[in-house]
C-alpha cells in the first residue's frame, strides 16, 4: 500500500478486497467434485463451478491492516495477487422479497429494519429470519437468534447491499402416499382385531 502512495480521500478502504489466482488442477477439481457429490448432491454443480473459477475473493479488513502492520490481519501476498480497493459508496441497496427494490442514501445509525420499511417492506413471501446483508468487502452477515425472543440483526455500513429470500415453497398433500397409509393402517387394524377374536 505504501509502494503505491497509500489510498485516495475518495477510496473505501473497509469495502478492500483481494483477488488471488486459483491454481486449482484437474486433479484437485476431481476430488472436489468427488468430495462435493458426497455431502451434497444437489449442490456439488455448484461447488465444482465455483473451484473453476480463475480467481477467489477474498475478504480482508484493510483499515485493520494499516492501523497495525505485520498483525494476523497483515496477510502475506502471493505472486498475481490484486488488492481492489472502490470508491466510497454512500447508498444502501435493498432486495428480494420486498414491495420495491430499492436504492437509498446511506444513514449512520439507521437499522435494517428502516431500510426494509423504506422498500415497502417484507411481501407475503418473503422469508424474514433469513434476511442477510453482504458489505463491500465481500463478508456476509445475518440475523441471528439472541437471547429468548429477541433477534440480533447485522449493523448497516455505507454500501452494503440487504438480500430477503423468497419462503420455501411448501410441499402439497400427497394422496396417493396418504391414501396408502389408510390403506396400511386399516390392514394393520383388521389383523390385529382378527388375531384378537382367534385367541379369544
Amino acid at each position: 500500500m505504501k509502494r503505491a502512495g497509500g489510498p485516495l480521500y475518495t477510496a473505501n478502504i473497509a469495502g478492500a478486497r483481494l483477488r488471488r489466482k486459483n491454481n486449482l488442477n484437474d486433479v484437485d477439481l476431481t476430488v472436489v467434485q468427488k468430495i462435493a457429490k458426497s455431502t451434497a448432491k444437489d449442490s456439488s454443480d455448484v461447488t465444482l463451478e465455483a473451484e473453476r473459477k480463475p480467481y477467489n475473493e477474498i475478504a480482508i479488513n484493510l483499515p485493520e491492516i494499516l492501523s497495525n502492520p505485520g498483525s494476523k490481519e497483515d496477510i502475506l501476498l502471493l505472486e498475481g495477487d490484486i488488492i481492489q480497493i472502490p470508491l466510497k459508496q454512500h447508498m444502501v441497496s435493498v432486495s428480494g422479497e420486498v414491495f420495491k427494490q430499492l436504492e437509498i442514501s446511506y444513514t449512520e445509525g439507521k437499522k435494517l429494519k428502516e431500510y426494509i420499511s423504506d422498500a415497502g417492506g417484507f411481501t407475503n413471501s418473503a422469508n424474514k429470519r433469513k434476511t442477510f446483508v453482504v458489505y463491500p468487502n465481500g463478508k456476509a452477515d445475518r440475523i441471528k437468534k439472541s437471547f429468548i425472543f429477541f433477534n440480533k440483526f447485522p449493523t448497516v455500513t455505507a454500501g452494503t447491499k440487504i438480500f430477503v429470500p423468497k419462503e420455501p415453497e411448501k410441499k402439497g398433500t400427497d394422496y396417493a402416499k396418504a391414501g396408502l397409509i389408510v390403506t396400511g393402517v386399516s390392514a394393520l387394524i383388521t389383523a390385529v382385531a382378527l388375531a384378537f377374536q382367534i385367541t379369544k
